[in-house]
């Protein structure tokens, strides 16, 4: 996809998950955010995977990370 493409697909895909997750979106995405990081400094290259061609921006993928998210916090007790 194109630059301006991936844009597009970008705004699209977080539309399904606003829908999806409501006013408890950004506050999901920042636990995904956390355990992304935390999980990138153990095994460098999630972070830069998840930001190629838009892969990251898809909402399945995204709706995945989030669900995990809270699984992985509450394992390390957060």
């Amino acid at each position: 996809m194109s630059p301006d493409q991936l844009e597009s697909y970008g705004y699209a895909e977080f539309a399904k998950l606003e829908k999806a997750f409501g006013p408890t979106l950004e506050e999901k995405l920042h636990s995904a955010a956390l355990m992304i990081h935390d999980l990138d400094l153990k095994q460098p290259g999630l972070k830069n995977l998840l930001r190629s061609k838009g892969i990251g921006d898809n909402a399945l993928i995204a709706s995945m990370l989030i669900q995990h998210a809270s699984i992985y916090h509450a394992r390390k007790g957060r």
